[in-house]
């Protein structure tokens, strides 16, 4: 949650936060199901009412309407991960502002920091986000237990998961301004402007609606590549019979078959699907006899 994320934030140091080696190589609303890519290719189908707007409003004029990491309020830190952000294809310029998004980074196991962007005030005139179901690590365990004993043996399983998700959908436009920044020197982005308005050009991490977003987006990446979705492990169904089964949580993909050659078809068929839409899979991420995932214990 945004809560837990700004508990856990650090000082930004700005050539310590991770950025991809390439964004926006897929446009999302080609990904999202036919009904979510008709809503979200239409700001007037997204962004609510007054009610939401006036909400959106209180929480834009209070004291503190977003987060930034004390280092960024920094002039030259600021233009510095500014700069990196731009370079990186992550930013694009924006005509007009609906509101303006604060950012910060965690940090991160390597000892490298994850970017966080805070659009409190988008969350709130977006609304509710479309529902999702995931898969959580209890519910995989419980599978593969249940699989284990139909055989009498250990279950194991592959996995993979898409390399900074996020970060390759690129958004439509109109979105980019919901996650604008403050004004930016020109000189940050090579123009000689004094300022440019420049807002995220791919799926934020920190919006409210990333979460379904991306992870309709897999799913429907994977149903168009031949996955059947009715074996789908999702949290609140029953568990599946033995056979082949697939969990997808946001960036994270398990296969399940008591035959790991169907386990591996199953694997080639979703990373050359990715392939075909342009997403990268690390090979390194890559496990075909995963013994855990998701958490699980």
């Amino acid at each position: 949650s945004m809560g837990q994320e700004l508990h856990a934030a650090v000082d930004t140091v700005p050539a310590l936060v991770k950025m991809p080696a390439a964004v926006g190589r897929t446009e999302l609303l080609d990904l999202l199901p036919n009904e979510l890519a008709a809503r979200y290719a239409e700001e007037s189908q997204v962004v609510q009412g007054a009610h939401h707007a006036e909400a959106a409003a209180l929480v834009r004029d209070s004291r503190r309407p977003v987060f930034w990491s004390p280092s960024l309020r920094e002039e030259e830190t600021r233009n510095e991960l500014l700069r990196r952000l731009w370079d990186s294809g992550m930013l694009r310029r924006v005509q007009h502002v609906r509101e303006r998004v604060g950012l910060f980074t965690v940090a991160r196991p390597d000892g490298l920091q994850r970017l966080v962007v805070d659009p409190r005030p988008t969350n709130v005139a977006w609304g509710e986000p479309p529902p999702v179901r995931l898969t959580s690590g209890a519910l995989l365990a419980r599978q593969l237990q249940h699989c284990g004993r139909a055989r009498a043996r250990a279950s194991s399983f592959a996995k993979c998961d898409l390399s900074d998700f996020y970060y390759n959908l690129r958004v439509p436009e109109w979105m980019s301004a919901w996650f604008a920044l403050e004004p930016v020197p020109g000189h940050v982005v090579g123009s000689e402007e004094a300022f440019v308005e420049l807002g995220f050009a791919v799926l934020p991490m920190g919006s409210s609606h990333a979460v379904a977003l991306a992870q309709a987006a897999h799913v429907e990446l994977l149903r168009r590549a031949g996955f059947p979705l009715e074996r789908q492990l999702l949290d609140g169904s029953p568990l599946l019979d033995a056979g082949f089964a697939f969990a997808v949580v946001i960036d994270d993909l398990i296969l399940i078959d008591e035959d790991q050659s169907v386990q591996e078809e199953w694997l080639a068929r979703a990373v050359q699907a990715y392939s075909d839409a342009g997403l990268p899979v690390a090979e390194r991420k890559i496990e075909r006899t995963a013994t855990s995932g998701l958490g699980m214990e």
